[in-house]
Protein backbone atom coordinates (compact mmCIF):
# COMPACT_ATOMS: atom_id res chain seq x y z
CA UNK A 1 0.00 0.00 0.00
CA UNK A 2 3.04 2.30 0.28
CA UNK A 3 4.95 4.05 -2.44
CA UNK A 4 8.69 3.99 -3.12
CA UNK A 5 10.60 7.04 -4.33
CA UNK A 6 14.05 5.99 -5.52
CA UNK A 7 16.63 8.62 -6.47
CA UNK A 8 19.65 7.58 -8.54
CA UNK A 9 21.81 10.16 -10.34
CA UNK A 10 24.21 7.78 -12.14
CA UNK A 11 22.85 7.06 -15.66
CA UNK A 12 24.28 3.51 -15.62
CA UNK A 13 22.82 2.62 -12.21
CA UNK A 14 19.54 4.34 -13.09
CA UNK A 15 19.16 2.09 -16.15
CA UNK A 16 19.78 -1.00 -13.99
CA UNK A 17 17.27 0.23 -11.40
CA UNK A 18 14.66 0.89 -14.10
CA UNK A 19 15.19 -2.55 -15.62
CA UNK A 20 14.88 -4.27 -12.22
CA UNK A 21 11.68 -2.40 -11.34
CA UNK A 22 10.16 -3.29 -14.73
CA UNK A 23 11.32 -6.92 -14.62
CA UNK A 24 9.75 -7.41 -11.18
CA UNK A 25 6.52 -5.66 -12.15
CA UNK A 26 6.80 -3.12 -9.35
CA UNK A 27 4.07 -0.56 -9.85
CA UNK A 28 4.30 1.45 -6.63
CA UNK A 29 7.68 3.03 -7.38
CA UNK A 30 8.68 6.39 -8.80
CA UNK A 31 12.24 6.54 -10.09
CA UNK A 32 13.98 9.90 -10.17
CA UNK A 33 17.29 10.37 -12.00
CA UNK A 34 18.69 13.01 -9.66
CA UNK A 35 21.13 13.30 -6.78
CA UNK A 36 19.47 14.07 -3.45
CA UNK A 37 21.14 16.93 -1.60
CA UNK A 38 20.15 20.04 0.34
CA UNK A 39 19.13 21.96 -2.80
CA UNK A 40 18.19 21.58 -6.40
CA UNK A 41 20.56 22.39 -9.22
CA UNK A 42 23.44 20.66 -10.88
CA UNK A 43 26.39 18.84 -9.34
CA UNK A 44 29.41 16.98 -10.71
CA UNK A 45 29.19 13.25 -9.99
CA UNK A 46 32.52 11.40 -9.92
CA UNK A 47 32.24 7.72 -10.91
CA UNK A 48 34.27 5.04 -9.15
CA UNK A 49 36.79 3.24 -11.34
CA UNK A 50 36.89 -0.10 -9.49
CA UNK A 51 33.33 0.04 -8.15
CA UNK A 52 30.70 1.72 -10.30
CA UNK A 53 28.41 1.97 -7.27
CA UNK A 54 30.98 4.18 -5.53
CA UNK A 55 29.98 7.56 -6.97
CA UNK A 56 30.63 10.77 -5.09
CA UNK A 57 29.96 14.48 -5.49
CA UNK A 58 33.61 15.28 -4.79
CA UNK A 59 36.79 14.12 -6.60
CA UNK A 60 38.50 11.08 -5.09
CA UNK A 61 41.53 8.91 -5.88
CA UNK A 62 39.49 6.00 -7.23
CA UNK A 63 37.38 8.03 -9.64
CA UNK A 64 37.67 7.47 -13.37
CA UNK A 65 35.39 10.03 -14.98
CA UNK A 66 32.69 12.50 -14.02
CA UNK A 67 29.53 14.07 -15.37
CA UNK A 68 27.13 16.85 -14.45
CA UNK A 69 23.87 15.55 -12.97
CA UNK A 70 20.74 17.22 -11.64
CA UNK A 71 20.15 17.44 -7.90
CA UNK A 72 17.08 18.03 -5.74
CA UNK A 73 16.23 18.19 -2.06
CA UNK A 74 13.54 15.86 -0.75
CA UNK A 75 11.69 18.90 0.60
CA UNK A 76 11.60 20.49 -2.87
CA UNK A 77 10.64 17.27 -4.61
CA UNK A 78 8.07 16.23 -2.06
CA UNK A 79 6.15 19.52 -1.75
CA UNK A 80 3.51 18.29 -4.16
CA UNK A 81 3.59 14.52 -3.66
CA UNK A 82 4.93 13.52 -0.22
CA UNK A 83 2.55 14.00 2.67
CA UNK A 84 4.84 11.97 4.91
CA UNK A 85 7.56 9.33 4.77
CA UNK A 86 7.92 6.12 6.77
CA UNK A 87 11.41 4.92 5.80
CA UNK A 88 14.47 6.70 4.43
CA UNK A 89 17.46 4.70 3.24
CA UNK A 90 20.56 6.79 2.57
CA UNK A 91 23.71 5.55 0.90
CA UNK A 92 25.07 8.75 -0.61
CA UNK A 93 28.82 8.40 -0.10
CA UNK A 94 29.31 11.19 2.42
CA UNK A 95 26.49 13.53 1.39
CA UNK A 96 24.22 12.37 4.24
CA UNK A 97 24.44 15.67 6.10
CA UNK A 98 23.38 17.58 2.95
CA UNK A 99 20.45 15.17 2.46
CA UNK A 100 19.38 15.65 6.09
CA UNK A 101 19.46 19.44 5.62
CA UNK A 102 17.21 19.10 2.58
CA UNK A 103 14.66 16.83 4.23
CA UNK A 104 13.85 18.78 7.42
CA UNK A 105 10.34 19.87 6.41
CA UNK A 106 9.44 16.38 5.25
CA UNK A 107 10.61 14.91 8.55
CA UNK A 108 8.59 17.47 10.52
CA UNK A 109 5.35 16.35 8.89
CA UNK A 110 6.14 12.63 9.25
CA UNK A 111 5.64 10.47 12.33
CA UNK A 112 7.75 7.47 13.32
CA UNK A 113 10.30 7.73 10.51
CA UNK A 114 13.00 5.08 10.29
CA UNK A 115 16.24 6.36 8.77
CA UNK A 116 18.84 3.81 7.76
CA UNK A 117 22.01 5.62 6.76
CA UNK A 118 25.55 4.73 5.91
CA UNK A 119 27.88 6.68 8.20
CA UNK A 120 31.47 7.20 7.11
CA UNK A 121 32.95 10.30 8.81
CA UNK A 122 35.90 10.69 6.43
CA UNK A 123 33.66 10.72 3.35
CA UNK A 124 31.24 13.10 5.07
CA UNK A 125 34.07 15.56 5.75
CA UNK A 126 35.30 15.23 2.14
CA UNK A 127 31.80 16.20 1.06
CA UNK A 128 31.78 19.27 3.33
CA UNK A 129 29.65 17.71 6.05
CA UNK A 130 30.16 17.51 9.79
CA UNK A 131 29.86 13.94 11.18
CA UNK A 132 29.23 15.07 14.76
CA UNK A 133 26.77 17.72 13.58
CA UNK A 134 24.93 15.06 11.56
CA UNK A 135 24.50 12.80 14.60
CA UNK A 136 23.58 15.73 16.85
CA UNK A 137 20.96 16.95 14.38
CA UNK A 138 19.36 13.50 14.23
CA UNK A 139 19.39 13.38 18.03
CA UNK A 140 17.87 16.88 18.28
CA UNK A 141 15.06 15.81 15.96
CA UNK A 142 14.23 12.96 18.34
CA UNK A 143 15.85 10.09 16.47
CA UNK A 144 17.47 7.24 18.36
CA UNK A 145 20.90 6.43 16.94
CA UNK A 146 21.83 2.75 16.69
CA UNK A 147 24.75 1.04 15.01
CA UNK A 148 23.89 -1.97 12.85
CA UNK A 149 27.26 -3.59 13.44
CA UNK A 150 26.59 -3.42 17.18
CA UNK A 151 23.29 -5.35 17.16
CA UNK A 152 21.17 -2.18 17.03
CA UNK A 153 22.07 -1.12 20.55
CA UNK A 154 21.07 2.51 21.09
CA UNK A 155 24.03 4.88 21.00
CA UNK A 156 23.85 7.55 23.72
CA UNK A 157 24.71 11.11 22.68
CA UNK A 158 27.85 11.11 24.81
CA UNK A 159 29.22 8.26 22.65
CA UNK A 160 28.91 10.12 19.29
CA UNK A 161 32.57 11.25 19.31
CA UNK A 162 33.71 7.75 20.25
CA UNK A 163 31.86 6.31 17.25
CA UNK A 164 33.43 8.89 14.93
CA UNK A 165 36.89 8.15 16.32
CA UNK A 166 36.32 4.40 16.02
CA UNK A 167 35.34 4.75 12.36
CA UNK A 168 38.44 6.80 11.60
CA UNK A 169 38.85 10.52 11.71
Amino acid sequence: SGHIYAFEPDPFSYRLLSQNVARRGIRNATLVQKAVLDRGGEVILHFGKANRADNRIYPFTGSAESAAVSSVSVDEYGESCLEHVDVIKMDVQGAEHAVLTGIRKTLQRSDSVLICSEFFPEMMRSCGGDPLGFLEELDAQGFSISVLEQNLCPLPKEKFRVLIDDLGS
